[in-house]
């Protein structure tokens, strides 16, 4: 109808969030199992007419019963502050399912299955996969946690990771939601990046974090990298999305050329140990990463190119306050036979150039990839050395 009306010059973007239509909007109900229905949900949409060239999907992970971590803080007298908590290290990192509803990781998972699942659908079918993702509380319905609905305002930290996760499933579009705070009564807002009704900047978040600048910095890295990924007017040169690997309890390694990761905490001098034992590596079900990966382009001019490029993300997002944040080092452990032709390599930064490391692929050993802050995202380059 918008087409006939318009003449053919105007269109709808169509948001196909799935979990919407077969869950809490109740078409049809999932029962335990939410995701029950979601290919027969995007089979109507495509063979309709629903969506034709962008599968636009929206991840809002932070339920306002998400706990956050216990070194910020809320103020209790909101209008929703007794509902909004802290919780402990271990709580806000729980991540079974059925046991610890509150728990962070418990959320990301679940939108880490629900963008695998449309992120494939747009490789499936040939179509632009974006995402829109949270910046904002939405607090109008929330009645307490056996009760109700809402948002609690993501740390910044947490917004990182959803902006990052969306790139390493290959979004093209990133719409972040919502710039504007507004009143929605009884002292309950939409807080985002203005202060009310784009009035003005809105400087700080819940817990006191510099959100305006914050975003400012995000979004200057991840255009960096959106630039390298997908030159601008040059499809012809975007790299190719391939695959993203989740390193924790739910996909184990070896994907691709990464055989193994290593995350590293830092010991009690503040430095980053790594010995034989790893007595300081994160469990391996709970090293809480994910990797992107992207091919050249069949048809780039460089198409020969023997580089590879992964796009690697820390998910841990305690914030680093006074030493105690969750900043981790990488190290990766690479499978030769995925590199062959050569026998030296080196670990760019792909937005700096920066050599990170160098190594011989048959060393079977751990090599360093940085140190990441919590929530950071970095595109990797790995170069063939002559």
């Amino acid at each position: 109808l918008v087409k006939e009306y318009s003449g053919g010059s105007t269109a709808v973007l169509f948001i196909a969030d799935p979990n919407a239509f077969v869950g809490n909007g109740g078409l049809k109900f999932a029962g335990n199992d939410w995701s029950l229905h979601w290919k027969s949900v995007y089979d109507s949409l495509f063979r309709m007419g629903a969506v034709s060239d962008q599968l636009i999907c929206q991840f809002f992970p932070q339920q306002y019963w998400v706990t956050y971590p216990h070194t910020l803080s809320h103020d209790k007298q909101a209008g929703v502050g007794r509902f909004i908590i802290s919780s402990n290290y271990e709580r806000y990192y729980g991540d079974t399912e059925g046991t610890n509803w509150d728990g962070y990781i418990t959320y990301i998972n679940r939108t880490i299955k629900m963008m695998r699942f449309v992120s494939a659908e747009a490789k499936l079918r040939n179509v632009s996969f974006g995402a829109i993702t949270q910046l904002n509380s939405d607090e109008v319905s929330i009645t307490g946690k056996d009760g109700g609905w809402g948002l609690r305002e993501p740390t910044n930290e947490e917004i990182s990771v959803t902006n990052f996760l969306a790139m390493c499933y290959g979004a093209k579009q990133i719409y972040q939601f919502s710039y504007t705070t507004s009143e929605q009564g009884n002292g309950r807002y939409n807080m985002g990046l203005t202060t009310n009704y784009y009035s003005g900047k809105r400087e700080k978040n819940y817990y006191g974090q510099m959100k305006w600048d914050y975003m400012v910095e995000l979004n200057k890295q991840m255009t960096k990298i959106g630039n390298i990924l997908y030159p601008p007017g040059n499809t012809n040169e975007h790299l190719v999305y391939e695959n993203t690997a989740t390193v924790d309890a739910i996909k184990s390694l070896p994907v691709r050329f990464v055989q193994d990761v290593r995350s590293i905490k830092r010991d009690a001098s503040h430095k980053f140990t790594d010995d034989a034992e790893c007595k300081n590596c994160d469990p391996a079900n709970k090293r809480f990463w994910e990797i992107g990966f992207f091919g050249i382009n069949p048809l780039s001019s460089n198409k020969n190119d023997r580089c590879k490029y992964i796009l690697v993300l820390n998910k841990r997002t305690y914030p680093e306050l006074n030493l105690d944040g969750d900043l981790r080092l990488l190290k990766i452990k690479f499978n030769p036979n995925e590199l062959a032709g050569f026998d030296n390599w080196q670990i760019k930064d792909a937005v700096t150039g920066k050599v990170i490391s160098a190594f011989i692929k048959n060393s079977n050993e751990y090599i360093s990839a940085g140190i990441y802050q919590p929530g950071e995202g970095r595109l990797l380059k790995l170069v063939p050395v002559k």
